[in-house]
């Protein structure tokens, strides 16, 4: 081992699981800059007396497909209460196919969920 050290894979985990940390599967989400996080407060701060009921919402989710392989071999050593800490969190969207659904809601009414398959651009397939 590079530490010079003799000691089985077993033994550290031993030692780790003494300390309470285990393998686990790191908590995913969007990646943010310290603009984008000033960017969305600034938002929040223009827009706090704004009437909402007449705001139309969109929201989108991507799903991703690959091997259960891939997605096993991404987890991350960490406590329990440590999912959101910056270094233990795998951004989303880094390889594979995905397919988007997009749907938008507005005060007291809902809409259809489109899901997309492809790039918009490129002949995407719509699926209502």
């Amino acid at each position: 081992m590079e530490a010079g050290l003799d000691i089985s894979p077993q033994t550290v985990r031993k030692i780790l699981a003494e300390d309470g940390i285990y393998r686990r599967k790191a908590t995913e989400k969007p990646h943010l800059t310290d603009e984008h996080k000033a960017r969305r407060l600034g938002f929040c701060h223009r827009y706090r007396e704004q009437d909402w009921r007449t705001v139309v919402f969109t929201d989108e989710t991507y799903f991703e497909t690959g091997s259960l392989r891939m997605r096993r071999a991404k987890g991350v050593l960490r406590r329990a209460g440590e999912a959101y800490i910056p270094r233990k969190i795998n951004c989303k969207f880094g390889t594979g196919s995905t397919i988007m659904f997009w749907g938008a809601i507005l005060y007291a009414h809902s809409g259809a969920v489109t899901g997309v398959y492809g790039h918009r651009d490129y002949g995407a397939k719509e699926y209502n």
